[in-house]
């Protein structure tokens, strides 16, 4: 039985990748990480994909203002 479990999940494994080497849609990106989650497979701070992507995260968060003078100092009400 644990054979053909093990060529389920390589089938599922294989069929995640290929997506991913197409044009994933938003819920073919939300089962990979699902499936990631329910493995417990995470990504070192030092993996250079998961900065790169945090970068480019960065790079489309707008801020309500210009540079580090106008970085509100407290919280208003």
């Amino acid at each position: 039985m644990m054979e053909r479990e093990q060529e389920l999940y390589d089938k599922f494994v294989e069929v995640l990748t290929d997506k991913l080497e197409g044009e994933p849609t938003a819920q073919d990106l939300s089962v990979v990480l699902n499936f990631l989650k329910y493995n417990n497979i995470q990504a070192t701070t030092k993996h250079k994909g998961l900065k790169g992507l945090a970068d480019k995260a960065d790079n489309y968060l707008e801020l309500p203002f210009d540079g580090e003078d106008e970085v509100p100092l407290k919280r208003i009400k």
